[in-house]
């Protein structure tokens, strides 16, 4: 059997300024997390950039593999008893987009990690319905509130305002808010492909509790990260 493919960040020479992660340590300690602040996501995101758009021939799998744990991570917190292996199989066993109960999570999933956003914004109605938001008009809504989003001054705010716009209609669907922030986080970065950072930095149990922080820290005002707070999110 043939070893799994690196990441890009495991084989580019890519890393976090020493400043970006020593100032944390001396702030809380080796033995405390402490917040993010505005220089370090700016790092974080950097890194992530050139990692992103380097496009190594592996990054399609990368990708895969990101958004497949990400999808995993949300089901789980829906309470469904689906892991990544169960999840897998969907993909493995279904011809076209995954099915069950689990396979609207999967699918914007994978279609984030597919390619741009941009190009297949036109998409996303039918991806918002799946994720739970099927009411009258409200997926077209939605889709033009997240163009919104991304519109914002710089990637953090939109991220925020997107969860803002989920959060605000249907205030239990958090598989959707978080797959939405990721969607408008790729969107405002260029990047060819999305990936699911906020997704993967929701620890279980606190989903609720980290995106009312964020976007009640970027979401109502315009705010870039150099003229707010350090964010809830952990580095």
């Amino acid at each position: 059997m043939m070893p799994p493919e690196p990441s890009p960040i495991a084989v580019l020479p890519l890393h976090l300024p020493a400043w970006a992660t020593r100032c944390l340590v001396e702030r809380g300690g080796t033995d405390r997390a402490v917040p993010a602040g505005p220089a370090q996501t700016g790092a974080a995101l950097a890194v992530l950039d050139a990692a992103v758009t380097a496009a190594v021939p592996y990054a399609g799998a990368w990708a895969d593999r990101l958004a497949l744990t990400a999808a995993a991570a949300a089901v789980a917190r829906s309470g469904r008893p689906e892991d990544e292996a169960a999840l897998r199989d969907l993909v493995a066993v279904t011809p076209g987009a995954p099915a069950g109960p689990a396979g609207p999570v999967l699918g914007a999933s994978l279609w984030l990690a597919a390619g741009p956003p941009g190009p297949r914004w036109s998409d996303l109605p039918s991806l918002i319905a799946g994720l739970g938001a099927r009411s009258g008009g409200l997926p077209d809504e939605l889709a033009q509130a997240l163009a919104a989003a991304a519109d914002r001054p710089c990637p953090l705010a939109a991220a925020a305002a997107a969860l803002q716009a989920v959060l605000a209609v249907r205030p239990g669907r958090d598989a959707l808010a978080v797959w939405a922030a990721d969607l408008v986080l790729a969107r405002w970065l260029g990047w060819p492909h999305g990936l699911p950072l906020v997704g993967l930095g929701l620890p279980q149990g606190r989903c609720r509790f980290l995106l009312k922080i964020f976007f009640a820290r970027f979401g109502r005002q315009n705010k870039c990260p150099g003229q707010a707070e350090s964010i809830g999110l952990q580095s």
